[in-house]
């Protein structure tokens, strides 16, 4: 796609979140997501859960004045702890960066997914793994990898719901990509009952591939699930899209996260298969570093569940 095809496609896809972009960056207020309208059955008792997604471009700032393009992982860790979430998605994550992070932000348990080795631009056949890593506790139920890869990972304060034999419930799930394009995929880790993904769909400015993989996402997902997506797509389509196949998007009111500098269209969110309280979400960063981290802005919510 040549350079003003793109500059066009980007400034089209601004202009329709104008009409979707709320005035602030946070939104405090408890309601409901998908709510019937039915009171709460009295003397529930609801679990708060605070999440973040990010994609964090391997902890990499960007060249346009305001970001220094270094690769910093400690500026990330910075951010994340400043949350205070209890559990982290990230896309665009290094192999080797997922344990320095989860040590220096207290996360213990986190898995892994590789969608291709550490230069994004690899075409997709060149992957050199399909097999996820996931680490409990600070130990690693697998080997560590030779080769440092990118992709998409979750880190949990959490420890992971496990199965018969003691094996993490960890679910890698690949999406259609189209011949030729960049490998994408979900992950998911089961805790509490609640499958917690981190998804990474194609950079599509057409939107056509990327709206195939909110279908496929969506439909193949483990239930009950609660997901980090980059999803590539303008709020003005994700958000009906979303509604139309029954899930949710906790973050529909909060401000735009791409580009991080200057934040023109909201890629990133946290998608639930179910009805859930928010509390509260916001985007943007908290650390007072001049510099980004990541050509995304972080999104945060925080979220009253009920036991499963």
């Amino acid at each position: 796609i040549t350079t003003p095809i793109w500059i066009f496609l980007l400034l089209l896809h601004a202009c329709l979140e104008i009409a979707w972009r709320p005035s602030s960056s946070s939104w405090k207020e408890e309601g409901t997501i998908g709510d019937d309208g039915k009171p709460d059955s009295g003397g529930e008792k609801k679990r708060k859960i605070r999440i973040m997604t990010y994609n964090v471009q391997s902890c990499t700032g960007g060249r346009d004045g305001r970001r220094d393009g270094r690769r910093d992982v400690g500026r990330v860790g910075r951010e994340i702890v400043s949350k205070e979430a209890d559990v982290v998605l990230l896309q665009e994550v290094l192999s080797s960066q997922v344990d320095q992070l989860s040590d220096a932000c207290s996360l213990p348990y986190s898995s892994f997914f590789p969608l291709l080795p550490s230069s994004p631009s690899t075409p997709s056949s060149s992957a050199s793994s399909s097999a996820s890593s996931s680490r409990q506790g600070g130990e690693r139920e697998e080997d560590e990898r030779e080769e440092d890869e990118w992709g998409i990972a979750v880190l949990s304060r959490l420890p992971f719901d496990k199965d018969e034999s003691g094996s993490s419930l960890v679910l890698p799930l690949p999406l259609r990509s189209w011949e030729g394009r960049q490998k994408r995929a979900s992950l998911f880790c089961r805790m509490g009952g609640v499958w917690y993904g981190s998804a990474h769909l194609q950079n599509d400015f057409l939107c056509l591939e990327s709206k195939e993989q909110v279908h496929e996402l969506v439909s193949s997902s483990p239930r009950p699930f609660l997901v980090g997506v980059d999803s590539n797509l303008p709020r003005s389509s994700f958000v009906p899209l979303v509604s139309s196949l029954g899930a949710y998007d906790l973050c529909e009111r909060v401000g735009n996260t791409f580009p991080s500098y200057l934040p023109l269209l909201r890629f990133d969110t946290v998608l639930s298969s179910f009805p859930v309280k928010v509390v509260d979400s916001a985007t943007g960063l908290t650390t007072n570093d001049p510099c980004h981290g990541s050509d995304h802005l972080p999104v945060t919510v925080s979220l009253l569940i009920s036991p499963l």
